[in-house]
């Protein structure tokens, strides 16, 4: 696993970077940084990681897909995925095709830990007048019910959630409270990135420059949350119109005695 961080002292981490990369070419290139063990992408090309990473979940949709891929040495199984209406016993049921792409990482000395990239596309009213991002955010939210249960799960999902936390109009800030309240139901508490004094952080713009604000979220279970530090990364390249974010989980034996990040 990676380098222990700061606060962190001599044990284990796992190294992570969760991005919409907006189908670059480039993308596992640019993703697969040194010093990582984990890499989610959102709308990801059809290609594979560079040489010393392997693709373990791959979930298309058209011309691109969610994505989950380890490095070399980590130990990791693909979770079966398929559509909520044909899912089996054993396989995840996924409402929407290209929303998440899952896996069970077995850790030296921890228990294992589901991973989960997760992106919610935006869908269209009727009459095709407007659009709403929140009902796929739901359709994710539901899926990822079948790896929680009250107290029993180690979970970490991120990605391109495509709501905001707060700055909406209120009637849909309204409805993206909704998603945020359903996860945390769910266990899964939110665990950055954040700016100071735990504010949002835009880790989305506008192409035209218009207004950026924050869309890209990390959720844990709240027995991981304590372990978990994220943040922007400020020397990798947006994509046209995404930065990357950055998780790390830690564990210091006996036990972990740091909070999550706050900035």
């Amino acid at each position: 696993m990676g380098t222990p961080a700061a606060g962190y002292g001599t044990g284990m981490t796992l190294s992570m970077l969760t991005w919409n990369c907006g189908e670059r070419p480039d993308a596992w290139d640019v993703a697969a940084r040194d010093g990582l063990d984990v890499v989610l992408l959102q709308r990801a090309p059809v290609s594979s990681p560079p040489a010393g990473w392997r693709l373990v979940s791959w979930a298309p949709s058209g011309p691109w897909g969610t994505a989950l891929a380890v490095r070399d040495g980590v130990d990791a199984d693909p979770v079966p995925l398929a559509p909520l209406d044909a899912a089996k016993s054993g396989q995840l049921g996924v409402s929407l095709s290209g929303s998440l792409a899952v896996a069970l990482l077995r850790l030296p000395g921890e228990e294992p830990l589901h991973v989960a990239s997760a992106y919610a596309t935006w869908e269209g009213s009727l009459d095709g007048r407007w659009g709403y991002p929140d009902a796929a955010a739901h359709r994710v939210v539901s899926d990822l019910s079948a790896l929680v249960g009250e107290n029993e799960h180690r979970l970490v999902a991120a990605g391109d959630w495509n709501v905001t936390r707060e700055g909406a109009e209120p009637y849909w800030q309204a409805r993206y409270d909704g998603v945020f309240t359903r996860l945390d139901a769910l266990g899964l508490a939110l665990v950055g990135p954040f700016g100071p004094g735990g504010a949002t952080i835009p880790t989305y713009k506008e192409q035209d420059g218009s207004g950026a604000r924050q869309l890209d979220f990390v959720l844990a279970s709240r027995s991981l949350a304590g372990h978990v530090r994220t943040g922007v990364v400020e020397d990798m390249p947006w994509s046209a119109d995404h930065r990357a974010v950055t998780i790390e989980l830690g564990w210091s034996p006996p036990a972990c005695s740091a909070s999550a990040s706050r900035g």
